[in-house]
């Protein structure tokens, strides 16, 4: 169920980061390319009788967590330094 509208959506969004990305390698200096971008990210979320609701929303936050860890952030004075979600 829902095979057709998953993949659908994960490669239109892949699609579209290909799209910014390729906007962005034709206008950006190279020092700035790894700090900003554009990524996709597909999460199925099973129905609750399969795994709770609370199990999922635990993985989702947690997730969440360290995919801000892992991505730092732009200032404007030109530093990075990495964000936290709460």
């Amino acid at each position: 169920p829902g095979r057709f509208v998953c993949n659908y959506t994960y490669c239109l969004s892949l699609d579209q980061c290909q799209s910014v990305n390729d906007s962005l390698e034709k206008n950006m200096q190279q020092s700035t390319k790894q700090l900003v971008g554009c990524h996709s990210l597909f999460l199925h979320v099973t129905p609750f009788a399969e795994i709770s609701e609370d199990n999922q929303l635990g993985f989702i936050v947690s997730l969440l967590k360290l995919i801000d860890k892992s991505i730092p952030q732009k200032l404007n004075n030109g530093t990075t330094t990495k964000t936290s979600v709460g």
